[in-house]
């Protein structure tokens, strides 16, 4: 009961963790693109 609970509450951090980090980097990752492209005009 304790390991399901655990789970339960760890593991929607650790998903909106991972989230965050992702978002951030494809974020950085647009501006690089966008700032490249811009630019290059």
């Amino acid at each position: 009961m304790i390991e399901h609970n655990y789970t339960e509450i760890y593991l929607p951090k650790l998903i909106a963790k991972l989230a965050e980090i992702a978002v951030k980097r494809f974020c950085q990752f647009l501006i690089r693109k966008i700032s490249k492209d811009y630019l290059r005009v």
